[in-house]
Order: C-alpha cells, then sequence, then structure tokens
C-alpha cells in the first residue's frame, strides 16, 4: 500500500518546495528582463565582437524556435535604431539563417560568427595599419 505524502505530513518541506519555486520564478523573471532588450537600450556594436556573438546565439535560438529571417530582421529593427548597429546585425541575421548555420546549436553559431568578426576586425586593422604606413612613406622620402 503506498501512501500519499502530503504537505501536512511534511511541512517544512512544503515550505522549502514553495520556496524553491518562488526563486526559481523569479530567477526566470529577471533572465527574462535582462534578455529582452529595452527600447531605450541601444548598445553600440561596433567593434564588439563578443556581443555580436552573443546576439547571433540569440538569434539562432529565434530560429530554432521558428521565427522567421523576417521577423527575426523586424527585431532588429524595433531595438536598434543606429544605422551601422542595423546594417551589422542584418548581416548578422542573414549569416545565421543560410543553410550551413541551420544545424548548429546557438553557441556554436555565436562562436563560429565571432571568430569571424575578430578575424574580420584584425585584418581591418592590418590594413588600416598597412594604409598608416604606406601614406607615410611618401611623405618621408620625397
Amino acid at each position: 500500500m503506498t501512501t500519499r505524502i502530503t504537505s501536512q505530513a511534511f511541512p517544512r518541506r512544503a515550505v522549502f518546495a514553495k520556496t524553491v519555486v518562488t526563486v526559481l520564478a523569479t530567477a526566470s523573471t529577471a533572465w527574462l528582463t535582462f534578455a529582452t532588450p529595452a527600447a531605450h537600450a541601444e548598445p553600440v556594436l561596433t567593434n564588439n565582437c563578443p556581443a555580436v556573438g552573443d546576439l547571433s546565439a540569440q538569434m539562432a535560438g529565434w530560429r530554432n524556435r521558428g521565427k522567421t529571417q523576417d521577423q527575426a530582421l523586424a527585431q532588429v529593427d524595433k531595438y536598434y535604431s543606429d544605422p551601422a548597429d542595423r546594417e551589422m546585425l542584418h548581416r548578422v541575421v542573414q549569416l545565421v539563417y543560410l543553410d550551413p548555420h541551420k544545424r548548429l546549436v546557438p553557441e556554436q553559431v555565436s562562436v563560429q560568427i565571432t571568430s569571424q568578426c575578430l578575424t574580420q576586425q584584425a585584418d581591418q586593422e592590418k590594413a588600416a595599419k598597412q594604409g598608416a604606413q604606406n601614406g607615410a612613406s611618401p611623405a618621408t622620402h620625397p
């Protein structure tokens, strides 16, 4: 014969369970609050590859939950008004929704997009440095 465990038989466990549920509900609400961008918060994403990688993981999650590419682009347009950020995030959305990325989990997409961003940034800095050196050379050598 099985007996049912009730909160009356074990009041401490009932209080503990209620506390755990309350803590989890509060934590998930706090996480959702910070995970959803506010309309007035506009981070500058240029030269911030880790942030771009994090956003690409979020976009991959959207894709996995059935959000279309057009819906993702609309979400970007809703929360980011800076033209440079929008352009960059539109490229990220296009990359995330490409066929090779569709098989990747959000964490893998984040690593790949962050790596591409850092590589591109390093190439741009290298080109700028070479351009500065080449621009200075004719002036020092008449």
